[in-house]
């Protein structure tokens, strides 16, 4: 595992392009485009410019097979992971439980006393492993999709 430098842009580039296709997959109504890509792979360098946020990485030979965004958010002394990947081949060998230690360890350095990650509600091996890693579940957001139909809306 390491950590990813400016330099890499190979990586930024993959990294932003996975990120987007993952929000796709978890929103309906989310569209990758190649503008989403380009601003994603932009607030990753700025990020990591500013030096709020860290992009660990794992690789098998110059392959990417996982990855981990995190943010440090100073007034909130909050380290927020932005996104979690490991690629299906690879998963379930504790990749991603050794990512998120390192990013447990850079936020203790950063001076947090709180790391967020968002989980998708059917994931459930991500939300064991971060209950086994002492996190606590703090809300569940819920959504209703509404249908609109112009033809109903009668003005008045």
């Amino acid at each position: 595992m390491e950590q990813l430098k400016l330099s890499e842009q190979r990586y930024l580039s993959e990294i932003a392009e996975i990120h987007e296709q993952e929000l796709e997959q978890q929103y309906e109504n989310y569209k990758k485009t190649t503008i989403t890509v380009a601003l994603r792979k932009e607030m990753i360098e700025r990020g990591l410019k500013a030096e709020t946020d860290i992009v660990l990485i794992e690789r098998e030979h110059s392959q990417l097979i996982a990855f981990i965004c995190a943010r440090y958010l100073k007034q909130q002394e909050k380290v927020v992971v932005e996104i979690l990947y490991v690629a299906k081949p690879y998963r379930h060998q504790g990749i991603a439980q050794s990512l998120k230690k390192e990013i447990e360890l850079w936020a203790y350095a950063k001076g947090a006393v709180e790391i967020e990650s968002t989980v998708a509600n059917d994931n459930s091996i991500m939300q064991g492993l971060n209950i086994e890693q002492g996190y606590h579940i703090k809300k569940v957001i819920m959504s209703k999709r509404l249908t609109i139909n112009n033809e109903d809306k009668s003005e008045k």
